[in-house]
């Protein structure tokens, strides 16, 4: 329940704002909190088996889900920015901050971002994991090439004795 002293289109407005915000940071802590839901099972199977257990195309496609994410998130989030009615008048400006305060706005963003950073740090790790797997492919590739020619060098000078 919101009392105001003036009711008409801009603290309608303003208000809409705030509460389309606060509807849209439940949303998007809903979506983060699924995308770290999955980073700990990547997390916890790694330290179970010692292994991580999904491919590098799959691991991508979730990499890119959580950036879109974040892309989203800074697309449709406006928590410090304040709208252009809010300027010229103070007690829109007032009723804006009352508003974010009233709905923690900039607190529950901040715990959106913040969930948001550990995803990302997480992915990092994945990342590298990923790569030091197919670094070492290459080295086994490699090794076996090496080991090919010695074998047919050490099998053209048996035959040419």
């Amino acid at each position: 329940e919101i009392v105001v002293a003036r009711f008409d289109d801009k603290v309608i407005r303003i208000t809409m704002f705030n509460l389309a915000q606060s509807v849209a940071l439940d949303y998007y802590h809903g979506v983060t909190e699924n995308l770290l839901t999955e980073v700990k099972g990547f997390a916890n199977q790694l330290e179970l088996t010692g292994k991580l257990k999904i491919s590098r195309k799959n691991m991508m496609r979730f990499l890119g889900r959580a950036l879109n994410t974040q892309n989203d998130i800074a697309e449709n989030i406006y928590i410090f920015d304040a709208p252009e009615l809010v300027w010229e008048d103070e007690y829109l400006d007032k009723l804006h901050k009352g508003l974010i305060k009233h709905f923690d706005l900039r607190v529950r963003f901040n715990e959106v971002e913040y969930t948001l950073r550990i995803i990302e740090d997480n992915l990092t790790v994945f990342r590298e994991i990923i790569h030091q797997r197919e670094s070492s492919v290459l080295e086994y590739i490699i090794i076996i090439l090496i080991l090919v020619e010695v074998f047919d060098l050490i099998i053209t000078k048996i035959l040419n004795l």
